[in-house]
């Protein structure tokens, strides 16, 4: 079976528009053309997708492939797009953001890497907040991300990278860290600083009703350095400030605190396949080291 793009679309034009003339002016092409790629097709699958009435009628095996149909004429589209983009390109470019709380000396040892074994290139790095992921890549055209996030992502390509362990951090003032055993209320008793993703629908989780909201754990440690609240946060990004971490202390959690994700995520079908590796392969290496430190 060898079905042309085409042909996919005069199929839908023609359910769509409901007659073959209006789907010939859709397309801008003669009637004739969209018979023969009508009959064509018809020929190719062996059934008929139209009844020819004096106004075609779909029949139910057209009305269940056409779906199907948009999909694939969906996707050649964007194929087709991407190409000319890149065709436009002097230069190949990977756009990319970073968490803000990742540590940055790890992250320009694996850039000075791409740089020699990618030399043609250019690459654009942005500090983000894991809850702007989704934005830039809406309105951004952000093509990958390294970000910590606790829930999947189901509409991008993510690779989980590791599983960061997560503490709570209070300032060495804070009437919760000359406690000897920290219990539960404890904690509710206190301002609690949250990291919000406001990526989706998912409600904020918090264990203290008097909580605040930050969309970056870099702004919760500072907050919680100035004695502001206790936050909840990968190990990993405290001991990444090292100028608040002196004013901070690490609490033995009374409950169990399951590990954060860190994911690399890439716009689907967006980023070629070398570059994914390349960075899965060297992120994973330095991720896997700097984590047994932790």
């Amino acid at each position: 079976m060898s079905l042309r793009i085409d042909e996919l679309k005069s199929f839908i034009a023609v359910a769509d528009e409901g007659g073959f003339s209006a789907a010939a002016r859709r397309l801008g092409k003669a009637q004739s053309v969209i018979s023969t790629h009508i009959a064509g097709m018809e020929s190719e699958l062996g059934f008929k997708l139209f009844e020819r009435t004096p106004a075609p009628v779909m029949t139910d095996v057209a009305a269940e492939l056409l779906p199907s149909a948009r999909r694939v004429i969906a996707e050649a589209d964007r194929f087709e797009s991407r190409a000319t983009a890149l065709y436009r390109l002097p230069h190949p470019v990977l756009y990319m953001g970073v968490d803000m709380g990742l540590e940055i000396p790890l992250i320009l040892d694996i850039v000075r890497n791409f740089a020699r074994d990618f030399p043609d290139v250019r690459l654009q790095v942005e500090n983000i907040a894991s809850s702007e992921t989704d934005w830039f890549f809406k309105k951004l055209d952000m093509k990958m991300a390294l970000i910590f996030s606790s829930r999947a992502a189901l509409d991008v390509d993510e690779y989980v990278l590791g599983h960061a362990p997560v503490c709570i951090c209070v300032s060495k003032k804070h009437p919760l860290a000359d406690l000897e055993h920290l219990t539960l209320d404890d904690l509710r008793r206190y301002r609690q600083i949250v990291v919000a993703v406001r990526d989706g629908d998912a409600p904020i989780t918090s264990l203290s009703d008097d909580h605040w909201e930050v969309d970056s754990g870099v702004w919760a440690m500072g907050l919680v350095a100035r004695g502001i609240g206790w936050t909840i946060l990968p190990r990993s990004i405290v001991l990444s400030q090292p100028g608040v971490r002196t004013q901070c202390v690490l609490l033995e959690p009374p409950i169990e605190l399951p590990p954060e994700r860190l994911v690399l995520r890439c716009k689907r079908d967006e980023v070629p396949k070398a570059y994914v590796d390349w960075w899965f392969r060297s992120l994973k290496k330095a991720i896997d080291k700097s984590l047994k430190k932790v």
